[in-house]
């Protein structure tokens, strides 16, 4: 989970974890792993804060997590802490090539949150155990997660056996870049969330794999292997990569008022999507988080399907629809209505700021 609101912070918010009457902001800096708790307990004289809140917390635990204010509110918590970040989590020495196994959580700490009289205050950063960690490694060993014995299609590797390469600029906002090296190929790289998030994903591409004589049709991003940990759970997945033209995705190719589409390259696209869902079904695999922003635009001028992991984005598929065949044909259908209707309340320069809005649910 990560938000483009939060573009240019020297850290990423990596999630959170909600309670009852608290919930977790979990951040990443430089490999290193801070996590806030923000409960009724935290404030003090402050009905203003607290009433605010409970605001957030509701929507947190309504799904709304990648909601504006939920980003606003955990960036405001977390800027206090910044002069902690600057001294327990400084950079690696080299910023220009290093492993996943480097960029991990080295330490994780925990920061300790108080608003007395309506003001925020950081009280203190103090170390945590192992048994604290808010990371999936940190969970006792489920053999039912473990990718050792769950598939033998794609190869595992390490985060050891992970290589990146980054500029200096990139280095501090881009922990956990995406273009990674293995054995000296580029790949794409995705961090799971979790390590049974992973396990869905991996299966539909095991199908795709095994998909003859379908897998030709469905053109789809294509696994290449999965990052684990010692207990064989998924950290992360890597793809081949993918050398997209200068539109990069179908989005920025509908929506590029300067220089838009032909109706017949519209049609070629909306053609070769619903040809790879149709594949897609046929053997038992479903899309999910159908939208535009999923489909790339290949330097040969071919739709590739992307994000097959679940979830659901506002607007485009109902959240109770997600996963299923008729939640991808309803996605499909407002996808070509996107393409081929400038009316679309899908477009951009059509919907309001909170219209339609790009979040996951």
């Amino acid at each position: 989970m990560y938000s483009t609101l939060q573009s240019r912070a020297p850290y990423q918010i990596r999630g959170w974890k909600a309670g009852d009457d608290e919930f977790l902001i979990n951040i990443q800096v430089n490999g290193y792993l801070f996590v806030i708790p923000v409960s009724v307990g935290s404030f003090t004289s402050s009905p203003k804060e607290l009433e605010r809140f409970k605001a957030i917390h509701s929507m947190i635990a309504a799904g709304g997590n990648d909601s504006p204010e939920v980003w606003d509110y955990a960036q405001e918590v977390t800027n206090l802490f910044m002069s902690d970040f600057a001294t327990l989590a400084p950079l690696p020495m080299n910023t220009y090539k290093t492993t996943l196994a480097e960029l991990e959580s080295r330490m994780s700490f925990e920061c300790k949150y108080q608003v007395a009289h309506e003001t925020l205050s950081n009280v203190a950063v103090l170390p945590r155990t192992k048994g604290e960690c808010a990371s999936s490694d940190d969970f006792a060993p489920q053999v039912e997660w473990d990718m050792r014995q769950l598939q033998s299609t794609f190869p595992l590797f390490s985060s050891q056996e992970v290589e990146i390469h980054c500029s200096e600029e990139d280095s501090v906002h881009d922990v956990t870049p995406h273009k990674v090296l293995v054995e000296n190929t580029t790949y794409f790289y995705k961090p799971c969330f979790s390590a049974y998030d992973a396990i869905r994903e991996v299966d539909k591409y095991c199908k795709i794999t095994m998909s003859d004589p379908f897998q030709d049709t469905i053109r789809t991003s294509k696994l290449f292997g999965v990052v684990v940990n010692d207990d064989g759970q998924a950290k992360g997945l890597l793809y081949h990569w993918i050398q997209t033209a200068q539109a990069d995705s179908l989005t920025g190719a509908i929506e590029n008022d300067a220089s838009p589409p032909s109706v017949a390259r519209k049609q070629k696209w909306v053609f070769q999507i619903r040809r790879t869902l149709e594949g897609l079904h046929r053997i038992g695999a479903t899309w999910g988080d159908v939208k535009s922003d999923n489909v790339l635009i290949d330097e040969e001028d071919n739709a590739v399907v992307i994000g097959l992991g679940g979830g659901t984005t506002r607007g485009w598929v109902e959240r109770g629809l997600g996963g299923t065949v008729e939640g991808d044909l309803q996605g499909l259908e407002r996808l070509m209505e996107f393409v081929s209707n400038g009316d679309s309340p899908l477009r951009a320069k059509n919907r309001g700021a909170e219209d339609y809005r790009d979040m996951e649910e």
